[in-house]
């Protein structure tokens, strides 16, 4: 029986796809494994590899390189030795024959031409359905902002987090003096972010209803600690995922997120950079932000806001003199139908702690 092949979801939320190239084609005799085509989601582009072995049949229903259409919709077929393309019921053939009779005017025909499009697939509001020039010039592509499915995508997604997340914002600020001064002996100082992920993760490990998630069945602790960062790029903000960020080193997770921000503005992310994430930080810093309020990342049950680093005048120690000292705000948006008060609180307490005191974690 020939193997069907759809449009995947890249992501839990991902609604529709489309083909961004093939990379094999009609006829092409493929093994399983194979990637046939690129496929570009909201977020994401990556292979799409055959789940059998077999003889590619291109659908005539296949989109155009593009043209987004919804998941699960037939790109493909697989055959086997022996077997023929599937052919369609006989009430997908009849509008054909009813294609063949529409009428179109010669100007309608002539701006078809020139736009390249195919007039018999338009729809006439003429006498008699005919095709008039309006008809073609109403379906002529409208050119589109290359963000405009990431905007509609993450405008859906902070919605839907702002009408079902019961938010409440906690704020916090930490002495990240030691924390900067050690960061500078590094020969290749690592990034803040990369700091704050480690340093987070360690905290998710003793705080774990922190690194849950509401489901149908209840709350669910998750064992992987896998954060995401936000990032904003030219095509829309996209959280990809640092996994097992707990037992990473800081070096490793630097990597990683590197890796992550150059996929991310350069929009070659692959789904499964997308997915798994149980905790997400964002950090606006450099943009000269001290303090926000971070709106939770969907299934995650918290999400940490980070300020910048900016010298500031407090009291210090127990003799209460006043020194100049290096202050960041943190901000922890928790969803409180998961996570109560008090324990949302020591966990942002035990980070504000991390942050001061980094030699608790950073040479172990």
């Amino acid at each position: 029986m020939p193997t069907e092949v759809a449009m995947p979801r890249l992501g839990w939320d991902m609604q529709v796809g489309s083909i961004a190239e093939w990379l094999k084609r009609e006829g092409d005799q493929v093994e399983a494994g194979d990637a046939i085509c690129m496929i570009a989601g909201d977020k994401a582009t990556t292979e799409l590899e055959a789940p059998e072995s077999g003889t590619l049949h291109i659908s005539p229903e296949a989109p155009e390189p593009g043209v987004e259409v919804p998941v699960g919709t037939l790109l493909a077929y697989l055959l086997g030795p022996g077997e023929d393309v599937p052919q369609a019921a006989p009430g997908e053939n009849a509008p054909v024959a009813a294609r063949q009779r529409i009428v179109a005017t010669p100007r309608a025909r002539r701006a078809a031409a020139q736009l390249g499009l195919d007039w018999r697939t338009l729809n006439g509001t003429g006498r008699g359905g005919r095709i008039l020039e309006r008809d073609v010039q109403a379906a002529q592509p409208q050119p589109q902002p290359a963000s405009t499915s990431v905007r509609r995508l993450t405008a859906d997604r902070m919605a839907r987090s702002a009408s079902i997340v019961a938010p409440v914002t906690l704020v916090t600020e930490a002495d990240a003096t030691e924390l900067t001064r050690l960061r500078s002996l590094a020969t290749e100082p690592p990034s803040i972010t990369a700091l704050l992920v480690k340093i987070t993760a360690i905290a998710l490990l003793e705080h774990p209803l922190m690194n849950s998630e509401l489901t149908d069945a209840g709350v669910v602790q998750h064992t992987e600690v896998n954060v995401a960062i936000a990032i904003d790029s030219e095509h829309g903000l996209v959280a990809p995922v640092i996994r097992d960020a707990a037992t990473s080193t800081v070096e490793t997770i630097e990597r990683e997120a590197e890796r992550l921000i150059d996929a991310a503005r350069s929009n070659t992310l692959r789904g499964d950079d997308l997915q798994r994430a149980t905790f997400t930080i964002s950090n606006v810093g450099m943009y000269e932000i001290d303090a926000f309020t971070p709106i939770v990342n969907l299934p995650n049950c918290a999400i940490l806001g980070v300020g910048r680093i900016v010298p500031r005048p407090v009291v210090v120690d127990e003799t209460e003199k006043i020194a100049v000292r290096r202050m960041v705000t943190l901000n922890l948006t928790f969803d409180h139908r998961v996570v109560d008060g008090a324990p949302a609180a020591r966990f942002l307490q035990r980070i504000k702690h991390l942050v001061e005191r980094p030699t608790l974690w950073l040479f172990r």
